[in-house]
């Protein structure tokens, strides 16, 4: 056996391109084979080592062929390749032809190699890292999605739909591009995932079923006369053509008799471990790295080849939902954890806030949780976001010392370049002569997203303004509402007569977050009132640093998780008697009741 190399995954991830995480499953599958075989393996996108075998997801997406020169690279082609297979171009499948490639379809090497026997073929098995805490897995039976489908609807797979549908069987095709734990959270709420083939050339698409068994969700597929799964999918899938399409769903599916053979398959899944394939293509590698090793000038440094990302994988040793520090009721019957970790979205996050990217950090959080929060399963269930809690405290001990943001007696100045933040006249709260703020110990401070022209979220800080003493209301305008229109800043106006108000006009979202710290510095409010948006990590972030005021975060939105919900630190104030209890229990701690009237 030769000596192993050192061995890099390459995802390629352009900029701005909505479906770059297609192949982060099987990217991290790779690395989670490789890393068992105990050799020295990392994982990022956009980054080539020289020092290693460099395996190279999404080329198809664009690749630089004089990379090879100075790379010891193997291309993962994951397309399916035919004539009436998907449209790659002449530019990839050039690259193919003059690459070293392994693939997932022995029918594929025929179409880009005059050698295809040679081509390693490597498959995908169980995930254990994806699969969910038993104690947290829901029934088949009792998950409310019947049927889920992933994937572009093309005319084909829409007329399916259709078909199954008028069995009385519902399809959900979610309508959000969503990968890693997002996904994952409506997978392990449906009953079953419906695989329909993209292509007439039909290559089962393994990626999209190894993920869902691995999850804890059985697979339905579409069976066409070229499509060939190997031994271990054709045991671990629920196969149909035409003619037994209309008998499976009308007849067959929700019946006892069909959960039975779905966990049976699940179990035999759960058994699948290709290994084996990993170790030959590792020894593979070390025969590529011999051979191109003498050619190559060597180097520790990286070279990247794209927008610099941070790697996506902490840990896969651990199970996927962390939720030991906090005292949860084990309850099968929920239809999503309460206690929501998005793992590929938290990872980046402690990334960016190792490299001080703070604003990076602030935009995934809020990207994920908007992205998140409303899926099925989600709203009217989960409520709470402790880990990108616990990674907004972190973010706050690294916001600048009040004293050098604004000393008492300045007036609040704008934070970030060309911004300008509109700050009213705050009256019987500037400072006299001495430096001293009259009726300091009175003010509250309300911080909101923004405001509708009605809603219970208006009267809610209606009421507010009205019964606390010396008012002062701060919107973060995290989506610019305000910025874009001078009309809805009067309306504003018109619907706070008389109160002092401040809007962030800035761009930046660490600006925003400065900016509400200092102003916090600046009137030493006796307390905060949190009214922010679920998504708005801008809110919790700048009222965090102002210790020696009462701070409420109040939960006016307990159909979704919410960020803050989790901080010691925040009082935690419900609207309702049976959120208040919830709340109580989950958090195991004291929440308090706000009745809506104030």
């Amino acid at each position: 056996m030769n000596k192993l190399p050192a061995i890099h995954i390459c995802l390629i991830h352009p900029a701005d391109y909505l479906y770059a995480d297609a192949l982060l499953d099987p990217a991290r599958y790779f690395y989670y084979q490789f890393s068992r075989l105990s050799s020295n393996t990392s994982f990022e996108k956009n980054v080539l080592r020289r020092d290693a075998v460099n395996f190279i997801f999404g080329a198809h997406n664009g690749f630089d062929p004089g990379l090879l020169r100075d790379h010891c690279c193997i291309l993962v082609n994951l397309e399916q390749l035919a004539d009436n297979g998907a449209d790659v171009g002449d530019y990839y499948r050039k690259l193919l032809r003059h690459t070293i490639v392994v693939d997932y379809d022995r029918r594929n090497p025929p179409f880009y190699s005059n050698y295809p026997e040679e081509v390693p073929i490597v498959s995908f098995g169980y995930a254990p890292y994806m699969s969910p805490r038993s104690d947290r897995a829901v029934p088949l039976q009792e998950r409310p999605i019947d049927l889920l489908f992933i994937g572009i609807l093309n005319d084909r797979r829409l007329d399916l739909i259709r078909r199954i549908e008028s069995s009385g069987i519902r399809v959900h095709a979610m309508q959000q591009i969503a990968y890693g734990s997002a996904r994952d959270n409506v997978l392990r709420q449906s009953k079953a995932l419906l695989n329909l083939h993209s292509y007439d050339c039909s290559r089962f698409e393994q990626v999209r079923a190894f993920v869902s068994l691995s999850n804890g969700t059985p697979v339905l597929s579409e069976l066409r006369p070229d499509t060939e799964a190997g031994p271990v999918f054709d045991a671990c899938v629920t196969w149909f053509d035409e003619q037994q399409m209309l008998p499976l769903f009308s007849q067959d599916f929700g019946t006892p008799l069909f959960y039975q053979v779905m966990e049976q398959q699940l179990e035999l899944f759960r058994g699948v471990d290709t290994l084996p394939e990993y170790s030959a293509l590792l020894d593979f590698a070390a025969g590529v790295w011999k051979a191109h090793r003498p050619r190559m000038v060597l180097s520790e440094k990286i070279t990247r080849i794209g927008r610099g990302f941070p790697s996506p994988l902490k840990s896969l040793s651990s199970g996927t939902l962390e939720v030991s520090t906090f005292s949860v009721e084990g309850n099968v019957k929920e239809l999503a954890p309460v206690f929501q970790i998005i793992e590929d979205s938290d990872w980046h996050v402690e990334q960016f806030i190792h490299h001080e990217k703070y604003d990076h950090g602030l935009l995934e959080i809020i990207v994920a949780v908007t992205q998140h929060h409303r899926q099925p399963g989600i709203a009217g269930h989960a409520r709470y976001y402790p880990s990108f809690d616990r990674l907004l405290k972190r973010m706050a001990e690294s916001l600048p010392r009040m004293e050098k943001l604004c000393s008492p007696g300045e007036e609040l100045e704008s934070r970030g370049k060309g911004n300008d933040l509109s700050t009213d006249q705050v009256p019987g709260n500037r400072p006299n002569e001495q430096g001293c703020t009259p009726a300091q110990e009175a003010t509250s401070l309300l911080v909101a997203t923004d405001l509708c022209e009605e809603g219970s979220m208006l009267r809610l800080m209606q009421s507010l303004v009205e019964k606390t003493p010396n008012p002062v209301l701060y919107l973060t305008d995290l989506f610019g509402s305000y910025a874009k229109s001078a009309e809805a800043v009067q309306k504003l106006r018109v619907q706070f007569p008389g109160v002092s108000l401040v809007i962030s006009r800035s761009s930046n979202l660490w600006d925003k977050a400065e900016e509400l710290a200092a102003l916090c510095h600046r009137l030493e409010p006796s307390k905060i009132w949190l009214c922010h948006h679920p998504q708005d990590a801008v809110a919790v972030l700048g009222a965090l640093p102002c210790r020696s005021a009462r701070r409420f975060w109040v939960h006016h939105a307990p159909g979704g998780p919410c960020l803050g919900a989790s901080l010691a630190e925040l009082e935690h104030v419900d609207l309702d008697a049976e959120t208040q209890r919830a709340c109580s229990r989950n958090l195991n701690r004291d929440c308090s009741l706000l009745s809506e009237s104030v």
